[in-house]
């Protein structure tokens, strides 16, 4: 009986991708260390802080399920300071599919867009998820594996600015750290959590289309799914650079 209770957990571990959670096994690769950056940014999606200039973002970026297909080039930062988290992305796109930010904060979910998830590494927690379209449409919500979505919740005080031009888009965004604190995420030095960057990228905009989906993580899966904890890395916060 205790054989069959240990394998039927560790098929339901592996359904809902949480055999490599911590405090179920040691943190997955790829990490991630964040810097600590003290100087002031302003979120206005023209990333031309000092910190920009002397960090080199993350550019491995994958197809999900797709191993052979070499996505768009996608770079991304990272930072953390006492008052918040900063991401940006930059994003090649010859076929911007955006809209400007609407009062049905959905429909940021058909169009061109970067994404950043935040989980504090154990099942049963929420955790934040914030979707950037590239013209400034936002979606944020928290999720609890495995895709149970609660669509009212919002991240308060989210700063977000995205700009485009040319066949590039960018996005920049804060995430207050008094917003997910009490998600159990916590901002300081030594402190670390899983974390997912990624990618939706539409070609057509077509109704029903499927976009490509890119991660930071590869997680070997036949079909993307960024809910699950395989999908996530992990980040460390480091001191200043």
């Amino acid at each position: 009986m205790r054989t069959a209770l240990v394998l039927l957990l560790g098929i339901v571990l592996l359904r809902f991708g949480l055999a490599t959670s911590p405090g179920l096994a040691a943190d997955p690769a790829p990490t991630l260390r964040v810097p600590k950056f003290d100087g002031e940014i302003r979120i206005d999606g023209k990333l031309d802080e000092d910190c920009y200039r002397r960090t080199e973002p993350l550019a491995d970026f994958h197809v999900a399920g797709r191993s052979n297909e070499q996505p768009p080039r996608t770079r991304a930062w990272v930072f953390w300071r006492e008052r918040g988290l900063v991401v940006a992305f930059e994003c090649d796109d010859a076929r911007l599919v955006a809209e400007a930010p609407a009062a049905d904060e959905m429909l940021a979910a058909a169009q061109d867009r970067v994404e950043i998830f935040l989980w504090d590494g154990r099942p049963e927690s929420a955790y934040p998820c914030v979707e950037m379209a590239a013209r400034g449409a936002v979606l944020d919500y928290s999720a609890r594996f495995y895709r149970r979505f609660d669509n009212a919740w919002s991240l308060k005080g989210l700063k977000c600015a995205a700009r485009v031009a040319g066949d590039r888009y960018w996005v920049e965004a804060e995430l207050p750290a008094d917003a997910i604190r009490p998600l159990g995420i916590t901002l300081a030095e030594g402190k670390r959590c899983r974390g997912g960057l990624f990618r939706g990228d539409y070609r057509t905009g077509e109704k029903d289309e499927e976009p490509v989906w890119i991660t930071w993580v590869n997680a070997p899966v036949e079909k993307p799914d960024f809910h699950i904890a395989a999908s996530f890395g992990t980040f460390v916060f480091v001191g200043s650079p």
